[in-house]
């Protein structure tokens, strides 16, 4: 028998376990409006899935690129599961990630705990939300946002009550709501997949013994392995773009000498992956978290709210969050502005305090905390809850056992009066 998995003997049992998260009606008062999304990624398209299900009657993604693209591994936590569950979202791969292990190149492990998450590939989750999302425009670029309309490259203007911006780290609907400049990290992201089986249920952060530098690996089923490095440089994608293709004597290069430097896992992961799918991304966040997601017609969800650095694997699962959130928002609203106003109440802490800790985490790593032996102490000078706190992800909590569930209660009362 398998080794238990949060109380429960295999992952096919936690994952019936885990609630199937419904979304309730939306209001006659904006059921009725016309939403249109900007952006089909994760979240935007996550977005669309649950207003669909809130019984919203016109619901209009605009997504620039003609189809969808591949994408590599992602983490999903349980709060994201449940929604997933609950649209009928089928993942093709998919493998628990119960650990999270920070080790040595050498493998000794330096620090272990509990993880209650998932790993499956992005471009799974993205799948199966666009069969969910309706009406998904494919190769249409909006190039501008007017009161009540936005318009598109060709001219086209599509006109809107309620606008939804998931246009990315980078968007351009951001300043409506509150302008913020992106920061870059000092450091990008060498990443790719191969077909070979990794570490099971763990999410592993390996660390450089010299370098000021950090590595990972987890394992998002069918046997494949999904690996990150991170390297301090300047960006590396060009402007306006965070991610690049590398160019195939620079891939080979590093595969050269990955086993020496990263260790006999991850390097022989990076060692067998076929250099054409070894790419890499800048990391951005924003300077400061915005005060407010919403304002008046708009609402930002995903990376256009809040763009994270990803060491704590949450970039997609708060746009899974934030859609969530928006459908439920809107079952006792009265009008958008009302409606809107309450979706960005009910997430701008959890999001505020997510980013500050995922960047707290990243210096962290990048500081040798673990290989110091400091690295548990040092991350609790951030304030961090593994899942989001409003109150509709309680049942996910709750499937964790009382102890587990009580005790997120109290340091989430004690979060929201500091």
């Amino acid at each position: 028998m398998a080794a238990p998995v949060d109380g429960y003997e295999d992952a096919a049992k936690l994952l019936e376990a885990l609630p199937r998260l419904g979304v309730p009606l939306a209001s006659r008062s904006v059921a009725s409006k016309r939403v249109v999304v900007c952006g089909g990624s994760v979240g935007g398209l996550a977005v669309a899935a649950c207003l669909r299900r809130a019984g919203f009657e016109s619901v209009t993604v605009l997504e620039r690129s003609v189809r969808l693209g591949d994408g590599a591994g992602v983490g999903v936590d349980d709060a994201s599961m449940g929604i997933l569950l609950g649209l009928g979202v089928s993942l093709e791969s998919l493998e628990t990630t119960r650990w999270i292990e920070e080790v040595a190149t050498t493998g000794e492990t330096l620090f272990r705990a509990p993880y209650p998450y998932w790993s499956t590939r992005y471009a799974d989750i993205r799948r199966g939300l666009a069969a969910s999302a309706g009406n998904v425009r494919w190769g249409s670029r909006v190039v501008r946002v007017e009161k009540e309309y936005v318009v598109l490259e060709d001219g086209e203007r599509v006109a809107y009550d309620a606008l939804i911006a998931a246009d990315g780290p980078r968007s351009s609907t951001r300043e409506l709501v509150e302008a913020r400049e992106l920061r870059y990290a000092g450091y990008t992201a060498w990443r790719g997949t191969v077909s070979r089986p990794g570490i099971r249920d763990v999410l592993t952060f390996v660390h450089h013994e010299s370098l000021a530098s950090h590595g990972v690996l987890y394992d998002i089923g069918n046997g494949v392995t999904n690996w990150l490095v991170y390297e301090t440089r300047p960006p590396s994608a060009g402007a306006g773009k965070t991610t690049a293709s590398v160019d195939p004597r620079e891939a080979r290069a590093f595969q050269a000498v990955a086993r020496s430097e990263w260790g006999e896992v991850l390097g022989g992961m990076i060692e067998a992956t076929d250099f054409s799918e070894i790419f890499r991304t800048d990391v951005y966040d924003l300077e400061t978290p915005l005060t407010r997601l919403a304002s008046d017609d708009v609402a930002l969800v995903g990376d256009a709210a809040h763009a994270v650095t990803p060491h704590a694997a949450k970039g997609s699962n708060m746009a899974i969050h934030d859609a969530y959130v928006l459908a439920c928002a809107a079952a006792t609203a009265s009008d958008v502005t009302t409606w809107l106003a309450d979706y960005s109440r009910r997430r701008e802490a959890d999001v505020s305090a997510t980013s500050r800790f995922s960047r707290h985490v990243g210096r962290l790593r990048n500081q040798g905390a673990a290989l110091r032996g400091d690295f548990e102490e040092r991350v609790r000078e951030v304030p961090y809850l593994a899942l989001p706190t409003d109150p509709v992800f309680d049942p996910v909590w709750a499937v964790h056992g009382t102890s587990f569930y009580l005790d997120h209660r109290r340091r989430r009362r004690r979060r929201r009066h500091q």
